[in-house]
């Protein structure tokens, strides 16, 4: 069995798709055959995510592709781009609060059967509502952002 991959022939980039072929003679014209446009393939397996082929020498090196997002750092371990810890707990804490908002504001609606019904306005039920409120908007401007409603 032999494993091709491909590399685009201007930037040595390694395509995502890989070849297994097994046969004994014709393997390098088969892999020519399934070559996708503008690439050529090298034999052996390789990592389209953290190598590329070194147009001068045609070698295979190490490559750190584009950072993805301000977010996100490199992890030499893994050759692969992740989320910071910071980001990552960014995001945590708004999937928590919105949750937390969710919940609150499905508390709310016995609060206000209460008020309703009673019509009083001192009544325990607009004070509930009032706390729920400011609990909700609290959250909201903590998490103020454009996709944030």
């Amino acid at each position: 069995m032999k494993h091709f991959h491909f590399f685009h022939a201007e930037t040595g980039v390694i395509h995502p798709d890989a070849l297994a072929i097994n046969a004994s003679v014709g393997v390098e014209e088969a892999a020519l055959a399934n070559c996708p446009a503008g690439h050529k393939p090298i034999a052996g397996n390789f990592d389209h995510l953290s190598q590329r082929v070194d147009i001068e020498s045609g070698t295979v090196v190490d490559h750190q592709p584009p950072q993805p997002s301000p977010d996100h750092e490199w992890h030499s371990a893994t050759k692969r781009w992740r989320l910071s810890e910071a980001a990552t707990a960014r995001r945590e804490a708004r999937t928590r609060a919105v949750e937390k908002i969710a919940a609150l504001e499905a508390a709310q609606h016995r609060a206000v059967r209460e008020l309703l019904l009673e019509l009083v306005p001192e009544h325990p039920g607009l004070r509930r509502l009032r706390e729920i409120e400011a609990e909700i908007a609290a959250l909201r401007n903590e998490f103020r952002s454009p996709q944030f409603p």
